[in-house]
């Protein structure tokens, strides 16, 4: 038989003794023994169990998936400038003209051009008044026309008969000095 302790104090119980000789505990009846373990299941090959699947096939396509069909009429797509990359660029071109609008370089070359856009002449009384279009022709005094361009300070005037180019010297509202490449400068008004 097993040496059986005090569950109080520790000490070892004489065989069939009601109390413990150390502390008086009355002897409690040994614990039964826990159950038996049940037994364990067969075993079981790994054929019983099912087969991973099959690794899928390499595809050409990205990412391994295949690429996307073809529609009738239509050529394979060839790498390079894609949807996402043509957005891009339209969105740098929109935030490159904000910002050129922001700085106000817009705007002084469109007012550079509105400047010199109206009826010049040479005198108060407006005859022989040169037009300036701001679709960029002109109507001279002797009804001869043509295309004008003004690029920094030279305004050139091109027609059938050739192109002249001139210096513009001032602008005011109501004011355009010119000069000519041999003239003296010359302060026309507007009409």
């Amino acid at each position: 038989m097993s040496q059986r302790f005090c569950t109080n104090c520790g000490a070892a119980m004489v065989d069939g003794a009601a109390f413990c000789v150390s502390c008086g505990t009355p002897a409690q009846a040994a614990p039964a023994p826990p159950p038996a373990m049940p037994p364990a299941p067969p075993y079981a090959p790994a054929a019983a169990y099912p087969a991973p699947p099959a690794a899928p096939p390499p595809h050409a396509g990205q990412g391994g998936y295949p690429p996307p069909p073809a529609y009738p009429g239509t050529a394979p797509r060839a790498s390079g400038w894609t949807w996402q990359r043509w957005a891009l660029l339209a969105v740098g071109a929109v935030l490159l003209l904000g910002g050129l609008k922001q700085m106000g370089v817009l705007d002084r070359m469109a007012n550079a051009n509105s400047a010199v856009v109206g009826r010049w002449a040479s005198d108060n009384r407006c005859m022989g008044a040169t037009t300036l279009n701001a679709n960029g022709s002109f109507i001279a005094p002797n009804g001869a026309a043509g295309r004008w361009t003004l690029s920094g300070d030279r305004l050139t005037l091109s027609g059938a008969s050739g192109s002249t180019s001139l210096r513009v010297i001032s602008t005011t509202r109501n004011s355009l000095t010119i000069q000519g490449q041999d003239g003296p400068p010359e302060t026309l008004v507007r009409c």
